[in-house]
């Protein structure tokens, strides 16, 4: 992040509060206050800075570092660096620096001002040169190795979160609620839903929902993403046609009817989705119904069915999922009409859409 960024200002003022204020107990959290400055290295070995809003904003870079380094517990520190991305220090570019303002947030949250005013030297953009310039020198080289590509670049256990994300407000409490696994969660995590029920339409170019309709979708957590269940059924006809053997003691004669096949598309609006595309026949004599899909009977000997299959998910990715439900001929790729078609959106994780 770096200390005048609109947008970092926004984020700590809103999601990182209320992530301190809800759940600090469970959460670590170490912010590197560089963002978009560029390092140079002088003559005599120590480093000089340039930000991205001015030098206002290298300087309270300064000030925020020194803070994090010398009071390392982040009930210490957080209160002063709040304070300061709250002040007008985050909104006055061009003015002098006003250090009063730091002095003031320095004292509401108990940190000693001689301790600060060491770390920042006589030039506080730059920083002392054995205390704050050698500290700015480590972040900077953090934020280098952290590849980001905006600010404020949010890592939760290894996993960016997208800035469509961020931007849209995205429940940053919730978020490292689900990521923690090292004992019980405080009362202010949200129980996980063992299931919940996801809105869907039909697709829009749907010409025919004719052999197979989809009655309920319903969404649970699954240890990389999401567990997704679709219920259905099948009209007579469909259930007639299906695939079976011609003669049901010769699995290895011939055989007639439809194959009913899954196809499910997922785009996404951020992160990295390992599989984008499913394509799963749902019933076949092997018993083996594919690499996503349970298996169905066949034939249908009712005609309800079920299938569930995983979806990976990541914090603050949106899947925007498209599921068909049809059916080939055996020998006749062109027939076999019959299909249901449907549209739902899940995002990670499990933030129902």
């Amino acid at each position: 992040m770096e200390s005048q960024c609109p947008a970092c200002i926004d984020f700590t003022a809103s999601q990182l509060t209320a992530v301190m204020t809800a759940i600090p107990d469970i959460t670590t959290l170490t912010v590197y206050p560089f963002g978009n400055a560029e390092e140079s290295t002088l003559e005599d070995g120590t480093y000089a800075y340039s930000c991205q809003h001015g030098t206002n904003e290298c300087t309270a870079n300064m000030w925020e570092a020194c803070a994090t380094r010398h009071y390392p517990d982040q009930t210490t520190w957080f209160p002063f660096f709040q304070c300061v991305e709250a002040s007008d220090v985050g909104l006055n570019r061009d003015a002098p620096f006003d250090t009063s303002l730091i002095q003031g947030c320095a004292a509401s949250a108990s940190l000693d001002w001689d301790v600060l005013s060491a770390c920042a030297g006589s030039d506080p953009a730059s920083g002392s040169q054995t205390d704050g310039n050698l500290i700015m020198h480590e972040i900077a080289l953090a934020t280098e190795a952290s590849n980001k590509t905006f600010c404020p670049w949010v890592v939760i256990d290894g996993v960016a979160l997208t800035e469509d994300a961020i931007d849209a407000g995205v429940d940053l409490v919730q978020l490292v609620c689900d990521a923690y696994d090292a004992g019980p969660k405080p009362a202010a995590c949200k129980p996980a839903a063992a299931a919940s029920r996801v809105p869907f339409r039909a697709c829009p170019d749907t010409t025919a929902n004719d052999g197979f309709v989809i009655t309920d979708v319903t969404v649970s957590k699954a240890s990389d993403g999401a567990l997704v269940k679709v219920s259905g059924r099948a009209d007579g006809r469909t259930i007639e046609d299906t695939y079976r053997p011609v003669d049901p003691d010769d699995l290895d004669g011939d055989w007639v009817g439809i194959i009913p096949q899954l196809f499910l598309t997922s785009t996404h609006s951020g992160g990295v989705i390992p599989r984008s595309t499913y394509n799963a026949q749902l019933c076949g004599h092997d018993g083996n119904a594919g690499v996503s899909s349970e298996g169905l009977e066949c034939p249908f000997s009712g005609n309800s069915f079920e299938i569930e299959f995983d979806i990976a998910m990541a914090p603050g990715v949106r899947l925007i999922n498209e599921l068909s439900i049809g059916g080939n001929k055996k020998g006749e790729e062109d027939e076999g009409e019959d299909y249901a078609c449907i549209q739902f959106d899940v995002r990670g994780p499990l933030a129902l859409i």
